[in-house]
């Protein structure tokens, strides 16, 4: 599954721990936009799983998506 995630991001510290919790997760892809507030992601988890997973970091997910292949 592909997922597409609005997350506040105030800096590169933010993203690289956000990068850091979905890479323990074992994700197959991971693309981080810090100018874009959004969060790509690639794997067999479940939406939940991902969404929660970035939760975790405190940051705010303000919205995400399940794209098509």
């Amino acid at each position: 599954m592909k997922y597409l995630f609005k997350v506040q991001m105030t800096c590169e510290g933010c993203s690289k721990a956000i990068g850091r919790v979905l890479t323990r997760l074992g994700v197959d892809k991971l693309e981080i936009s810090l100018p874009n507030q959004s969060v790509l992601v690639v794997t067999d988890k479940a939406y939940d799983t991902v969404l929660n997973t970035i939760k975790k970091t405190g940051k705010t997910v303000h919205s995400g998506t399940t794209l098509e292949d």
